[in-house]
């Protein structure tokens, strides 16, 4: 037996996504333009390439290209290895929160593996600096509804000399998925992918193949994810600080807290035609709300919660960039009044725009301004925000009808009439925006963002639909200046 494996760090980890994911299969459906991958049963799964990567790119930012090569490989110049780790597939949970090995039969599937096959679908429109649908900004996908449980397994191989350090590593691999700063699939940065570590879900141990106890306890560690992993011990991930030494005093990743108020009315639309409970009429309105249905474990048992009114990260995402590019126009004084054509103008908006490449990434190469950056996934994290469908939710929807007049006949233009179902006021809710690297941004960049977030907590930016006819108007309750100042400390 060769040093080189003589110690194995093993660790099994049951995660639950708190917003819908996508790792995406590259394949479209008569439906959508995006599919997940599916195992054999056609259940979504997470390959262990996607949480290989997530974990890389982790290990690369907080300690160096040096330190993740070393775990993962090295494919250039003499030192060329493979990787150490070995990470298997995430596996989805059933409604008696065990994981799925092997093939089913369709009457086997339970309630919470029926709503893993019945994907729900998001409608996406980009929407460009002249106010209507970007070219080739228009596509929906297929995605996995929140709530879903998912189990995998790591081992990474080391030799004797590396024992502690490989024991850290793993650690600090296990608290880094723990932290809330990372995603796993693709529109990460846009409300998908986000998950937890479930309580209880996290076991190592270290086995020394040298030690016949050790040997023989590995050997007896199951292969299978839905058989009990008795040879391993708990371990709380939160425990194990995520942020390398080097990182003090300057956290990776920000989050700001902030609480908006409805004020009138409002509406995410978007979502299926849906009535409510006591309603006669035949017809829901033409524009509805977004709902979806989510996972909710309760005392180790799944079931799928009825559909919830919820506010999509992208819904903010949109407008807080462009409002980002509006700010980062007004200080470096750029005004379109002075532009020579349509392009100079493009140039200043959207990826054109510096502030927001920075920010909210960018898929074209470029090296103008001082930022230097090329093609880069964005910075900015918003989750999707989930609210509850009560019986006071329900007593402030109203129904409002429109039609357009023709300005010459006075009567209505052809398909014009329509109507929308719509919420008035209401509680409070959350949205967290993380950012990554903020402190790393130059300062127009950071002001920019700053001012951006201070329209939008106080009530200058409105969110989703009808925000011509007045819809969407939010005020936070608590002084922007607080908030702010809360971020700036690195607070979550």
């Amino acid at each position: 037996m060769s040093d080189f494996i003589r110690f194995r760090h093993v660790a099994r980890l049951t995660i639950e996504f708190t917003t819908p994911f996508l790792v995406g299969s590259g394949r479209e459906s008569d439906l959508s333009d995006a599919v997940p991958v599916t195992d054999a049963n056609g259940l979504p799964a997470v390959p262990g390439s996607s949480i290989a990567g997530v974990l890389r790119h982790g290990l690369e930012v907080e300690y160096g290209a040096g330190a993740a090569e070393d775990v993962f490989g090295a494919t250039a110049g003499d030192d060329s290895h493979g990787s150490r780790l070995w990470i298997t597939w995430a596996h989805i949970h059933d409604a008696s929160n065990r994981p799925v090995e092997g093939l089913l039969l369709r009457e086997d599937l339970d309630e919470v593996l029926q709503n893993a096959l019945a994907l729900s679908i998001r409608d996406h429109v980009r929407i460009s600096h002249r106010g209507a649908a970007d070219t080739g900004g228009k596509f929906d996908q297929d995605v996995v509804t929140a709530g879903h449980r998912f189990t995998f397994e790591m081992m990474l191989e080391g030799p004797a000399d590396s024992r502690d350090s490989d024991e850290g590593v793993v650690r600090w691999l296990l608290s880094f998925l723990a932290g809330g700063g990372s995603r796993l699939g693709g529109s990460g940065r846009r409300g998908m992918g986000a998950f937890r570590v479930v309580p209880g879900g996290c076991k190592i141990r270290t086995f020394d193949l040298f030690d016949r106890k050790d040997a023989e306890e590995f050997g007896r560690h199951p292969v299978r994810l839905d058989e009990p992993a008795t040879t391993l011990l708990d371990f709380d991930p939160e425990s194990c600080p995520s942020n390398s030494p080097q990182g003090a005093g300057k956290p990776r990743f920000r989050t700001l807290r902030l609480e908006l108020q409805p004020l009138d009315y409002w509406s995410f639309a978007g979502g299926e035609p849906w009535l409510l409970s006591g309603e006669q009429e035949a017809r829901a309105p033409d524009f509805n709300p977004v709902r979806e249905v989510r996972i909710r474990w309760d005392q180790g048992k799944g079931v799928v919660d009825p559909p919830r009114l919820y506010v999509p990260g992208s819904a903010v995402k949109g407008p807080l960039a462009h409002r980002v590019a509006f700010h980062d126009n007004l200080l470096n004084g750029h005004f379109a009044d002075g532009a020579s054509d349509e392009d100079a103008v493009a140039g200043w908006a959207g990826e054109g725009n510096m502030s927001v490449r920075a920010l909210f990434g960018s898929i074209h190469t470029s090296t103008k301004g001082d930022l230097g950056v090329q093609d880069h996934a964005g910075r900015v994290y918003i989750d999707d925000v989930w609210l509850p469908m009560d019986a006071d939710a329900e007593g402030r929807t109203q129904r409002v009808m429109h039609n357009s007049s023709d300005r010459f006949t006075g009567g209505v233009r052809s398909g014009i009439l329509f109507e929308e179902r719509l919420l008035y006021g209401g509680a409070p809710f959350e949205v967290f925006i993380g950012v990554e690297g903020f402190d790393d941004l130059p300062e127009i960049t950071r002001n920019s963002f700053r001012e951006a977030v201070r329209d939008l907590a106080e009530g200058r930016i409105q969110l989703g639909s009808g925000g011509g006819r007045g819809h969407g108007v939010f005020e936070s309750p608590i002084p922007f200046d607080e908030v702010w100042a809360e971020f700036k400390g690195g607070g979550k």
